[in-house]
This record gives C-alpha cells, structure tokens and sequence, in this order.
C-alpha cells in the first residue's frame, strides 16, 4: 500500500512538472511575444517573416491593435498593398481614432494609384491628428494629384498658421 501511495505521488509529481513545461512552451509563443518576434524580423528586413509572426499573433487576439498595425506595415513593405489596406482597416474597426491607420490606409491607397480612397484616409487622418506635418504634407500632395490645387493650398495655409 505505501509503495502504491508512493507511486501515485511520484506519478502526480510527473504530470505537474509536465504541464509546467508545456505552460512555459505556450507562454513562448503568446501575442506579444509572437509581435516582438514579428518585430525583431521586420527590423532586420525580414517581412515575410515578420507577416508569419503577425498573422500569429493576431490569431491568438482578434483584437491585437497593434499587431494588426504591424502586418499592416509588413505587408506594406512586400508591396502587397490590398494585405495592407485590410490589416489597417482591421486596426480602424478597433479603433476608429488610430489617426496612424487612416495615414498608413491612405499611403497603401496611394502607392496603389486609388488617389480618391488614399485623399479620403488622409482628410480623416488629418482630422484626428491636424498637426502632424507628415499628414498635412500627404493630404496636399493628394489634393494635388486629383487636380485641387486650391485645397492643397489652403491645407499648408492652415498648417502653418496652427504651428506658428
């Protein structure tokens, strides 16, 4: 009987130490620890690998803002500009005043030549963040592009009379 109780302990003892580790395994491959491999990769150039790592992550939370932002922008760097369009838009539903997703929207927009959605982004963009020279210079250049040169100007005229 003691050898008995004395194995059923040392098996309980195995079975605790085993689900520790696997614990430990999965706490590894968490959101945020699969987000700071995605950005590790993307910092040493490697988005294909980086989009692996986000797409994870926002796997494991649907509503990982900033991992979406992140594939976004990784997706943005492979040119894969469509991917990049619905990681921001994802980033929007979450969070409609992410003035960084309406910017980074209406740059995936432009550099696919959908000059009417990138000046929509952008406006908004500029409405949530209006003293941000990145915007106001995007939103001009928009303006621009789609033959409204007196917005762009008064744009810059209102930029620069806010940051005097």
């Amino acid at each position: 009987m003691v050898k008995r109780n004395i194995f059923l302990i040392l098996c309980l003892a195995s079975i605790t130490v085993f689900v520790s580790c696997s614990a430990d395994k999965t706490d590894k491959n968490s959101k945020d620890e699969l987000y700071e491999q995605g950005v590790r990769a993307s910092s040493d150039g490697k988005h294909e690998e980086a989009v692996i790592y986000y797409r994870k992550a926002v796997k494991e939370d649907k509503e990982f803002e900033d991992g979406w932002f992140k594939l976004g922008y990784a997706y943005e760097r492979l040119n894969k500009f469509d991917d990049a369009v619905k990681s921001y838009t994802r980033v929007i539903e979450l969070n409609e005043a992410a003035w960084d997703a309406w910017y980074s929207r209406g740059i995936a927009y432009a550099k696919q030549e959908k000059y009417g959605d990138a000046l929509v982004n952008m406006i908004k963009a500029n409405e949530l963040n209006p003293n941000d020279a990145r915007i106001t210079d995007a939103l001009a250049r928009l303006y621009r592009l789609t033959g409204k040169e007196k917005k762009a100007e008064e744009v810059l005229r209102r930029f620069r009379q806010q940051n005097r």
